[in-house]
């Protein structure tokens, strides 16, 4: 019968963690989205929430099994029901140390949580020996190297869009001019890796080259569609249908780190960080200034225009990031609870098959309800102290950054999400001005992930020990 009571334990558990874990990593998805101030807070949850929650259900059982078994070896245990309880530990553990950091608005990693929690029981409920080290250590290369391809990724984009567009002649006719081809990139992107990776009845199994076939020809068939739809909603957005411009007196500039995310943003916050480097002429109504002829704007006034078309890429990215993030870190809760649920089910766990859909799904309702109730802790870290975001810069950190998420779901290697877009967003930043970078932000934040693992190895140590002692 305890292992009944272990069971219902371990599932209130996992929704305290996957909870915790939409509160605190909600600014991985859309932190810089609001940060540039592209969308308000509202509009990121109900858009992260959505795909979040898709994210989850559809993809977040290629992690799960990493996370599950490749750490630890249950047969090293004395029982599987030991095991288990041990994982039911580590579920209590990093719900609890994410919900503290959440508290103190920390973006403190998930996956390193988890993972620390794993390799704690591990070596006190089978051996330090028998820990899959080689596995682990595998883990930390990624983490090294996650945030360095998001950061490469980053750069890269944001180079090309700043050389080719934006202190270029004639920028808000270049802006418009590629758009639809950037529009274009990203969907075939995102299609390579549904089929990839998706859910069975999407994924498919060819040759490599077959995917640069599909890319291609995705590609070339988005760029029409693209063009007609961006045109649209231009628009839209001279008409003032989306968004709502304000009247803007004088062009500002702000330090890396002063942000009023946390408060409730609105449309006439819109403008603000567009408008960082802009410092040459003011812009008295920008509503008037998109409805001009682009041919006679000055080059302030262009380069204002030219951000504006980043909205629609950044909205589009924002939710592809959210996509990758809950099919790679609801993972994190749901690989402990599904040793668990097996061991209750088969009273063993010898084979850890597929992960059931209606458990992915109650994760990604859990990470949804985390993120609309206390996801504004964290949104501002990511969004705007490490460097100040404009529209194109937060749509090259979020693309660097759903790729690099992405391509490890697809390769069942888990990640910290948060590690990736830190890197993606300090990558932007350092195109311009290295001095725009908060490395004291980035610092603090690297230093929570180096002491996150062992932390949480402690801390799943002294509750699995207390568990085996009482049930």
């Amino acid at each position: 019968m305890y292992i009944i009571g272990v069971t219902i334990g371990a599932a209130f558990a996992g929704f305290a963690l996957l909870w915790a874990l939409g509160a605190n990593d909600v600014a991985n998805a859309v932190g810089t989205c609001v940060g540039s101030k592209a969308i308000t807070p509202k509009m990121a949850v109900v858009l992260a929430g959505i795909f979040e929650f898709l994210g989850a259900s559809l993809m977040g059982s290629h992690v799960a099994g990493t996370i599950g078994g490749s750490i630890i070896d249950n047969k090293k245990f004395p029982s599987d029901e030991l095991f288990s309880i041990g994982m039911f530990s580590v579920l209590v553990t990093s719900a609890i140390w994410i919900t503290i950091g959440t508290w103190f608005g920390l973006p403190v990693s998930s996956t390193h949580t988890v993972l620390g929690g794993v390799t704690g029981v591990g070596m006190i409920g089978a051996s330090i020996g028998d820990v899959k080290w080689v596995s682990l250590s595998r883990i930390f290369l990624s983490w090294i190297v996650s945030p360095l391809l998001g950061g490469v990724i980053a750069f890269g984009f944001y180079f090309g869009i700043y050389k080719l567009i934006l202190v270029s002649e004639n920028c808000a006719h270049k802006s418009r001019r590629y758009m639809p081809f950037f529009l274009s990139f990203v969907i075939a992107i995102n299609v390579i890796f549904l089929i990839v990776g998706g859910p069975e009845t999407m994924s498919i199994s060819v040759e490599w080259y077959y995917y640069i076939i599909i890319f291609i020809g995705t590609f070339i068939g988005s760029i029409l569609p693209s063009y007609f739809l961006l045109l649209k909603l231009r628009e839209f957005r001279r008409n003032g249908v989306f968004v709502s411009v304000p009247e803007v007196q004088t062009a500002r500039s702000r330090k890396p780190g002063k942000s009023s995310v946390v408060q409730p943003a609105n449309s006439d916050d819109l403008l603000a960080p567009m408008l960082d480097d802009l410092e040459e002429e003011p812009v008295q109504d920008v509503r008037k200034l998109l409805l001009k002829d682009i041919d006679t704007l000055s080059h302030q006034e262009a380069r204002t225009v030219s951000e504006f078309e980043f909205i629609p890429l950044m909205i589009v990215t924002a939710c592809v990031v959210a996509f990758a993030h809950g099919g790679n870190d609801v993972a994190n809760a749901i690989g402990p609870f599904f040793v668990v649920l097996t061991y209750s089910r088969e009273g063993n766990i010898d084979n850890l098959g597929e992960v059931p859909i209606y458990v992915t799904i109650i994760g990604g309702i859990g990470v949804v309800i985390g993120l609309a109730t206390w996801g504004y802790k964290v949104m501002e870290t990511v969004g705007s102290k490490i460097t100040p975001l404009t529209f194109s810069k937060g749509f090259a950190a979020q693309l660097g950054a759903g790729v690099s998420v992405l391509a490890s779901t697809v390769l069942g290697l888990p990640i910290s999400t948060t590690a990736v877009i830190v890197g993606s967003v300090m990558g932007v930043g350092l195109v311009e001005d290295r001095k725009s970078v908060n490395f004291r932000v980035i610092g603090n934040i690297i230093a929570g992930w180096i002491t996150t693992l062992p932390v949480a190895a402690l801390f799943s140590m002294a509750i699995f020990a207390f568990f085996r002692a009482v049930i």
